[in-house]
């Protein structure tokens, strides 16, 4: 009898181990879900795993306005810090075509070397703002 116990906990621990697998994590409040990445990865300097986690966080349909905005800003800094200035340049060139007024990451935050990409970041958009000026039409 013993034995036949033990298979079937065996089985059971399996279709259960099986079942969670194969459901898709719950996803919480898209704050609460981001700040955990923050602290998870970006500010224990696991720069890549960040840019993984925040990448599937932006995939999210439930992330917008802000919280869009500073996952984005955490992305822009991981591919800096990871050694990928240019990725992160091209967050941030996203963040300022969406938003002309977006004023950048917070520097109290971010580490100067991400604030200096922004700034680049800043300059080539206005540098194509003054080469490819808008035109009014009149109809």
């Amino acid at each position: 009898m013993i034995p036949s116990i033990r298979k079937m906990t065996a089985l059971v621990s399996i279709v259960v181990l099986s079942l969670g697998l194969a459901l898709p994590a719950h996803a919480g409040d898209p704050a609460a879900d981001l700040k955990q990445i923050e602290y998870r990865y970006y500010f224990r300097g696991k720069y890549t795993q960040a840019i993984d986690a925040l990448q599937t966080f932006l995939a999210r349909v439930d992330v917008n306005g802000a919280v869009a905005v500073r996952a984005e800003e955490f992305l822009a800094a991981s591919h800096v810090l990871s050694g990928a200035p240019e990725m992160g340049k091209g967050v941030f060139a996203r963040l300022i075509a969406s938003d002309p007024s977006y004023p950048g990451p917070d520097t109290a935050l971010f580490k100067p070397e991400v604030v200096d990409v922004y700034a680049q970041a800043r300059s080539d958009y206005a540098a194509l703002a003054i080469q490819t000026p808008s035109v009014a039409s009149t109809s």
